[in-house]
């Protein structure tokens, strides 16, 4: 018979098995496997052999695929029941180099410490946007990441022509946290709201409805900044009026350094028009995803199978 999940037996089934998975995770995080230093080539061996342990230790079929240059990939089958849907689960044991002595590291990344209940350790916690998302939930995630794109945004709008590369990293910086922090629990909230019988549709409906919203959205913008430069242009060369480079081009032919500026004054003001409509969404967003979507996606109870007759 099948049983429905709930939180108490959750917390019941961490706390009574947490012992066993620190010292499983302590395991993992002290064998330094870092892929990218060929002196750790025997800690990757380790690391595999770590990982196959492991996925065989709780019943998974294990095979490792090697390659003549490269790591090895593990993978790991539990369960070959043609009638059951199947989920793949994707992750990586290698690690990036680590040093207290050039990092601001507070205890050895290598070595795996607990204080309290947090857990410190090259490796200890990677895919940040679905670890975060399980401790604080997709509402906080998804409003914070669009927060931050809204933000990241507004940083658009202070570009000027004489602008340094360092303001133009914040921005982007910005933009990338925020869209990481956004996507991957909004995708999993819509995932799981799903039976398991429409997961392929849902799936195919969210990749459907985010390549077309990227495209709207390009169109959207595009027109904005284009109409923005085309209206600071008055005066200037009709060819100049389609595009910055046409510009450029006909000041370079004329020897107009003036039409240079007053182009590229003209397409930073279309830019800043734009970054300010793409900003104004995503706050509109993050309050749409602070009323309506839940904090944790609600599993459905599982329904007992019929007792045999």
């Amino acid at each position: 018979m099948s049983t429905t999940l709930n939180r108490d037996s959750l917390l019941s089934f961490a706390n009574s098995h947490r012992d066993e998975y620190e010292s499983l995770l302590r395991r993992f995080v002290e064998t330094p496997t870092v892929s990218v230093d060929p002196n750790h080539l025997e800690d990757i061996r380790k690391g595999v052999e770590l990982t196959v342990e492991t996925i065989e230790g709780y019943g998974g079929k294990v095979e490792v695929y090697r390659a003549e240059r490269g790591n090895p990939v593990i993978h790991g089958v539990f369960g070959d029941e043609k009638n059951l849907p199947t989920v793949t689960v994707y992750n990586h044991i290698d690690v990036q180099p680590a040093s207290k002595e050039t990092e601001p590291w507070d205890t050895e990344p290598f070595q795996f410490t607990k204080k309290g209940d947090t857990y410190y350790g090259r490796g200890t916690t990677d895919d940040k946007g679905p670890a975060l998302s399980a401790l604080f939930g997709a509402k906080a995630l998804v409003a914070a990441g669009l927060a931050l794109v809204a933000a990241g945004l507004y940083v658009i709008t202070g570009f000027t022509v004489d602008s340094s590369y360092g303001i133009v990293a914040v921005s982007y910086a910005t933009l990338g946290l925020g869209m990481g922090l956004a996507m991957t629990p909004a995708t999993d909230s819509i995932m799981g709201s799903l039976p398991l019988a429409k997961a392929s549709v849902g799936s195919a409906v969210n990749d459907a409805t985010r390549t077309t919203g990227g495209a709207l959205g390009v169109a959207v913008l595009g027109s904005i900044l284009s109409s923005g430069y085309r209206g600071d242009m008055d005066g200037a060369p009709a060819a100049a009026h389609d595009s910055l480079a046409g510009a450029l081009s006909v000041a370079a032919h004329i020897g107009d350094r003036d039409l240079v500026t007053t182009a590229q004054n003209a397409f930073l003001s279309g830019m800043h028009s734009a970054a300010l409509v793409a900003g104004g969404i995503a706050l509109v967003g993050a309050l749409v995803a602070l009323v309506f979507l839940p904090s944790r996606e609600t599993a459905p109870a599982v329904v007992p199978e019929p007792a045999a007759a």
